[in-house]
This record gives structure tokens, C-alpha cells and sequence, in this order.
């Protein structure tokens, strides 16, 4: 098979995809965060943990958001194409030549690029970059473009298994 044929997805079914996936990246993160500003102002009559605790804690959940997001974002998407919120709704990242997920290099460098161009534009390239899908007519974010791969509807259930290689010749 050479090339895939997509076709622009819903921006709110990548959206909801990608909400998701930072739900579970971020949300423990930010909930100790909250816990921490909570509990670690001084208050009348002492209580609760103390903020060394606390402070563990977040530094703890930043170690899961990282440790999550590379497994989830580069790992299984790389190897499966499917992150966990793109699994939930049917979606998944191909190569364009061929159909198949990134794998792992590749995904690690599409992340990379799109973490990179967060970075370097204070969050503006990242904003555009998520943007991207409203207005370019294949439905791309500009990482998308750069890896060539894109977005497709994935069949119910995981992403198939690569066909079998053929069978050796018997001699007679």
C-alpha cells in the first residue's frame, strides 16, 4: 500500500482525544498543586500534612506527568498509534506513506517538535500548532505536516497487526 487516504477529521474529536490524554498526563499534577497551596499556607491552629510532604508529593506527580506522557504520547502511540483518548474515540496517527503508526523514534521527535515549539515561540507556536487543524484543508497540525503522518478513524478495537511475512518455499 503507498499512501493513505485521509480525509480531515472534527477538530473536536482530535480536541476531545487530546483533552483526555492531558486529563490523565496533568490532572494528578494539578491536583497536588492545588493541595499544596491549600495546605501549606500557615494557618490558626496547625493541621494538616506538613509542606515537605506536600512539596514530595508534587514532585512526585511531576515525575508521573512525564513518565505518562512519554508512555502514552510517544510509546503506545508510536507503537499501537493510539494514545488512550484517541483510542476512547476511534481515532489514531498514521504515517502517510503507508498507513501504519510512527513507532517509537518517529513519535519521540513529533513530540519533541511539537514541546520544542511550544517552547520556543512562550506557548504561541503550541496554541497555532493545535489551531492548525481549523484551517488547513487536510486537517493537520503544523507537527503533523513536518512528520508527515496524520489522523485517521481507526476500526473499533486496537490497530490490526501487520500482515504475516510469506511463507518459505517447500522443495519437493
Amino acid at each position: 500500500v503507498t499512501g493513505v487516504q485521509t480525509c480531515a477529521l472534527p477538530i473536536s474529536r482530535r480536541a476531545a482525544a487530546g483533552l483526555l490524554d492531558r486529563i490523565v498526563i496533568v490532572g494528578p499534577t494539578a491536583a497536588t498543586y492545588l493541595l499544596w497551596q491549600l495546605t501549606a499556607r500557615p494557618r490558626a491552629g496547625g493541621g494538616g500534612p506538613d509542606e515537605a510532604t506536600v512539596v514530595g508529593l508534587y514532585v512526585l506527580s511531576l515525575l508521573w506527568a512525564l513518565v505518562s506522557g512519554f508512555t502514552d504520547l510517544v510509546v503506545v502511540q508510536g507503537i499501537t498509534g493510539q494514545s488512550l483518548g484517541k483510542r476512547l474515540l476511534h481515532i489514531r496517527l498514521v504515517r502517510d506513506r503507508d498507513g501504519e503508526p510512527l513507532g517509537v523514534g518517529p513519535a519521540l521527535v513529533r513530540w519533541t517538535l511539537s514541546i520544542g515549539f511550544g517552547l520556543l515561540t512562550c506557548g504561541i507556536g503550541a496554541v497555532l500548532d493545535h489551531l492548525w487543524p481549523l484551517w488547513s484543508g487536510d486537517g493537520k497540525r503544523i507537527v503533523d505536516t513536518w512528520r508527515a503522518c496524520s489522523v485517521v478513524d481507526a476500526p473499533d478495537g486496537p490497530a490490526p497487526a501487520p500482515p504475516a511475512p510469506p511463507a518459505a518455499p517447500t522443495l519437493p
